[in-house]
């Protein structure tokens, strides 16, 4: 429950940090993913669904994004990063849920460039 309440304090306060083109890919990327995870679900599922279940699940997906928080910062930290993290959550975003979960050629190269940095 700790890490919930830690959770959402970050995202409030993470969300005025990301006022430019790569936060603006970070957040579709991330919108995307949520849409994507409750697409998977039907909607008999989610109907039959005990209300703290779907309350909990909508606090998980509102969690996947705090890791964002954390590229966001190398990026801006290591300025060489920048353009290919930028590169890795448009490429992202562009994909259909079905292909979600690969990683595309830009995110691999954002990887391996941050990789190099100890990050």
């Amino acid at each position: 429950m700790k890490r919930i309440v830690v959770s959402l304090i970050l995202m409030m306060f993470a969300q005025p940090v990301f006022a430019d083109e790569l936060a603006d890919s970070m957040r579709g990327y991330c919108n995307k993913m949520k849409q994507c995870a409750k697409a998977q679900m039907s909607e008999e599922d989610m109907q039959g669904m005990p209300e703290g279940m779907m309350a909990m699940m909508q606090q998980s997906l509102d969690s996947m994004c705090l890791g964002m928080v954390e590229n966001y910062d190398k990026a801006v930290k290591n300025h060489d990063l920048y353009e290919p993290a930028l590169a890795c959550y448009q490429s992202m975003e562009k994909q259909s849920c079905d292909a979600m979960e690969d990683e595309t050629a830009a995110c691999k190269r954002f990887g391996e460039l941050a990789d190099k940095y100890g990050n």
